[in-house]
């Protein structure tokens, strides 16, 4: 379901709007703010596709209230699509809202039929566009905007992180006349990968299957060697795996009200810290941001092999242990020589918890 707010200080506009826009999408929200204030009130608290505001506010002194509600809207999540709507043109510094990434400014006098029409035109292109951009991380957005030559692949320390559900397949395969259930707890699990991952100020470089990848710094050049990336890595996993278990719980007691068998699945995870490649790869037609590398392959590795030979459920590599042994308690375990396609044996260490 999409969710649209509309920003006017007056009602009569807010609702003509409102019922213009419900009545092409009923399963719409439609959300309401009169002033800057209350705009960012509802960007605080709700997930927003589209903006439409007004650009003279009643609490904005200056006219230019609806460009206060861009930049709230774009600090807010960059792929928030924003359209100003102004009866007083020569107020409005277009270019200036393009830089600060409105999707579009419409000019209206009054707001007859056809710039209503031209509004909910526009609020279905913007939501189209929301959808394609949840795709990418919206900072791969923003540096697009303001710098692509900073996307182009180069080598850069990170921190590599990937995650995978053990006995997923067997899950699968216990309840397949219940995909319902299944593609519920992957839904759930994903999101709470992703909010926890972003909070920790990292990024999902992909999501596969069942499983997840991360980078952490990929966005900016560490000052301290990669010490903070991988700090922020171990902790996004060790938040993951305990609220993995919650998460787990609730839908492990509905998988049993749908089968019989015993059914049961577990995490593994793996980080390593390493010079990859990382930017934009890809064709002519399809591009990723990504990593490449040795590096990926090894922390992949280790994911393979968390929880598995009596090693514990988070596994990381000796760059890793090197930087974060005096925050996290760790566990040496016995070393990895049997990954596929890696040479040579790798000390390997379990994360226990926080010293």
């Amino acid at each position: 379901m999409s969710t649209v707010l509309l920003v006017d200080d007056e009602q009569a506009n807010l609702d003509v709007l409102e019922e213009y826009i419900k009545g092409r999408h009923d399963d719409w929200m439609v959300l309401r703010a009169d002033t800057v204030a209350s705009a960012g009130d509802s960007l605080a608290e709700n997930s927003i596709d589209v903006v439409v505001t007004d650009l003279v506010l009643g609490d904005s002194p200056d006219d230019q209230g609806g460009m206060e509600v861009l930049q709230l809207a774009k600090s807010s999540d960059p792929r928030t699509i924003v359209i100003i709507v102004t009866a007083f043109e020569n107020k409005l510094k277009r270019y200036k809202a393009y830089e600060l990434g409105a999707f579009d400014c419409i000019a209206k006098t009054l707001l007859g039929r056809e710039a209503i029409e031209e509004i909910a035109v526009k609020v279905e292109a913007g939501v189209h566009w929301r959808q394609v951009a949840r795709f990418c991380d919206p900072r791969i957005q923003e540096q697009f905007s303001k710098d692509p030559s900073e996307l182009e692949l180069s080598e850069r320390p990170v921190a590599i992180v990937f995650w995978d559900i053990r006995q997923f397949s067997k899950l699968c395969k216990s309840l397949n006349r219940s995909p319902n259930l299944v593609s519920g707890f992957l839904r759930e699990y994903l999101e709470m990968v992703e909010s926890v991952v972003v909070s920790e100020g990292g990024m999902i470089d992909k999501f596969i299957g069942d499983g997840a990848m991360a980078l952490f710094g990929a966005f900016q050049n560490s000052p301290d060697n990669g010490t903070t990336d991988c700090a922020q890595a171990v902790k996004s996993a060790l938040r993951i795996r305990d609220k993995f278990q919650g998460i787990k719980e609730k839908w492990m007691h509905e998988f049993q009200l749908a089968v019989s068998e015993e059914v049961d699945c577990d995490l593994g995870c793996g980080i390593h810290s390493s010079m990859v490649l990382v930017g934009i790869a890809g064709t002519k037609t399809r591009d990723q941001f990504t990593a490449l590398g040795h590096g990926v392959n090894l922390a992949q590795r280790f994911e393979s092999q968390a929880g598995k030979e009596d090693r514990g459920s988070i596994l990381i590599t000796q760059p890793v242990k090197e930087r974060v042994s005096d925050v996290f308690l760790l566990e040496k375990e016995s070393p990895i020589s049997d990954a596929r396609n890696i040479q040579g044996n790798h000390p390997a260490f379990s994360v226990k918890g926080i010293r």
